[in-house]
């Protein structure tokens, strides 16, 4: 009977451990649950002000944007008010100026802008001269970017027409700027198309069509084009096609028949712009003062040889018919083929 009783004690305490270690499993689950939803939170409260702070510099990069457009510097207000202009300020680069007005900052302009306002401290600035001011500036930024483009070479108007719309100047601003370019002859399509047609006829390179297509595509007139295209000396050009049709049938010739290395100089000299009547009396003055036979002979003995040991795993029936067939998709005369196929018959 004790110990009956005694199991009974024994047991009570057992329940007694397994409820306190159940306690506190829960109190351990219940931290847990209360600091994941504090970390959520928390979580929840640090992504909404990172994505408030994204919008704010969006914002502001937006508004960065539009300053530039507008002309204006980046520390620029969004609304300019009248008053007294109390400094005029230098900025880093020594080439511009920050305005302030009754001591805040108003605008940045360019020295021509100042010297164009004859701008003093203590001078007064409304609101319809502030305006001036910032229009004049963003025509003046154009122009200066247009100078800038020029310094390099020669460009026609419609290339800088172009560079300054890249530049999302308004059109005011572009018109501005081409037209005081053009006072200053920095801009003058005749003086550039002239100077491109004299370049590329040294250079050799191409003929007066495809220099003529070149300067349409630079926006220069049709008529333009032709008066510039005086420049070009018949007997220059007709030196620079020959001495391309030769070096390029020299390297033709190594590879195909003088029949197909003509014809290949031929369409090589018509896409360099030269027109056919030249093209046609320098391919015949480039047959006139080669060899014919010789060279016809010793490509045809090249490129048979060649082909010759490529297909040597053939039978000697099968040989002959694919280096027959090669040679005459390369334009080699059919007697010719025929005699160096006999004499390599005869050697092997």
């Amino acid at each position: 009977m004790v110990k009956k009783y005694q199991r009974l004690s024994e047991i009570d305490a057992t329940d007694t451990d397994n409820h306190a270690r159940i306690s506190d499993i829960e109190n351990k689950n219940n931290q847990q649950v209360s600091r994941k939803r504090r970390y959520s939170k928390a979580n929840q409260s640090t992504t909404h002000s990172t994505t408030n702070e994204a919008n704010q510099l969006l914002e502001k990069a937006q508004q960065l944007k539009k300053n530039k457009n507008d002309g204006a510097d980046t520390n620029e207000p969004t609304i300019m008010k009248a008053g007294r202009l109390t400094a005029i300020a230098v900025q880093k680069n020594k080439q511009r100026f920050n305005l302030f007005i009754d001591g805040q900052f108003a605008i940045g302009i360019g020295e021509a802008t100042l010297v164009h306002f004859a701008l003093s401290k203590g001078q007064l600035i409304d609101e319809e001269l502030l305006n001036q001011i910032k229009t004049y500036d963003h025509c003046d930024y154009a122009y200066q970017v247009g100078l800038n483009y020029l310094m390099h070479k020669l460009r026609s108007k419609k290339e800088v027409n172009e560079k300054l719309q890249e530049q999302d100047f308004s059109e005011d601003a572009i018109h501005f700027a081409i037209n005081k370019l053009t006072n200053l002859h920095l801009i003058d399509d005749d003086n550039y198309g002239r100077s491109y047609v004299r370049t590329e006829m040294r250079a050799g390179k191409k003929g007066s069509r495809v220099i003529a297509r070149d300067l349409r595509k630079k926006g220069l007139s049709d008529d333009l084009i032709q008066d510039v295209l005086t420049e070009f000396d018949t007997n220059q050009e007709w030196g620079n096609a020959y001495s391309m049709g030769e070096k390029y049938f020299d390297k033709q010739i190594r590879k195909h028949s003088v029949r197909d290395s003509v014809q290949r100089v031929k369409t090589h000299l018509l896409s360099k712009g030269y027109n056919h009547d030249m093209v046609n009396d320098v391919v015949q003055r480039i047959e006139q003062s080669t060899d014919d036979l010789s060279i016809e002979h010793q490509a045809l003995h090249k490129e048979a040889d060649k082909l010759w040991r490529k297909h040597r795993q053939l039978t000697d029936k099968e040989r002959t018919f694919k280096v027959k067939g090669k040679l005459m998709q390369k334009g080699y005369d059919i007697d010719e083929i025929n005699r160096y196929l006999e004499e390599k018959g005869t050697n092997d």
